[in-house]
């Protein structure tokens, strides 16, 4: 059983934010928008939204609300 649980450990390792997504992840708890966060990092708007998309996916969230919701507690 214990090996068992070894092997399911080791092939699901938990997804990790890149450099960027924390930059991004910090910068949305801080209460930047989309537009505030593509300007201070010379990026596109639509770049932040997938680099969110994935910080979403990646912390377990479904939908923007969630994540959203997340950020404000």
């Amino acid at each position: 059983v214990e090996r068992l649980e070894d092997n399911l450990n080791k092939a699901k390792p938990e997804p990790r934010l890149t450099p960027t997504e924390e930059e991004i992840y910090k910068l949305l708890v801080e209460g930047f928008d989309l537009e505030e966060i593509a300007q201070k990092k010379k990026i596109s708007k639509r770049t932040v939204q997938v680099h969110r998309a994935n910080i979403q996916q990646k912390l377990g969230f479904k939908k923007a609300k969630e994540l959203k919701r997340f950020l404000r507690l």
